[in-house]
């Protein structure tokens, strides 16, 4: 089972960050449910690549505003949702989780006038299995 992760900044401020062994949409409503009014205006980023449901639920169903979006890829009905919103910045970053063979990823963003630092981390499931599931 692999798992999903959803973490939500706000400028250099992390906002939300959850992490679901099965369900994208799962972890992305809990990292929302962590300070759902500071994620307005905020970037999104995700590891697996979005799915329609997710973008469903951010866009139509949650009707937040935000600026940018980062996935691996992202499905056919997802992008029609999410081009429905102007201003939204979607950003594909492809295998760089695959081709760069470290534990963590840096992307790094521009937001205005500064810079935000997202951080992936490799494997997860070891880290919160033995801290969160005991």
């Amino acid at each position: 089972m692999d798992h999903q992760v959803c973490a939500i900044f706000k400028h250099t401020t992390p906002n939300g960050i959850a992490v679901d062994f099965s369900s994208q949409l799962d972890a992305t409503k809990r990292a929302f449910s962590c300070d759902p009014l500071s994620a307005f205006g905020g970037i999104w980023g995700f590891n697996h690549p979005m799915t329609e449901e997710v973008a469903d639920y951010i866009i139509n169903d949650q009707k937040v505003f935000i600026e940018v979006l980062l996935a691996p890829e992202f499905d056919e009905g997802a992008l029609k949702i999410l081009k429905t919103k102007e201003n939204l910045r979607v950003i594909k970053f492809g295998d760089l989780l695959l081709i760069i063979p470290i534990s963590f990823v840096l992307l790094i963003g521009c937001v205005f006038a500064g810079i935000m630092w997202f951080a992936l981390f490799g494997d997860l499931k070891e880290l919160f299995i033995k801290k969160l599931y005991k």
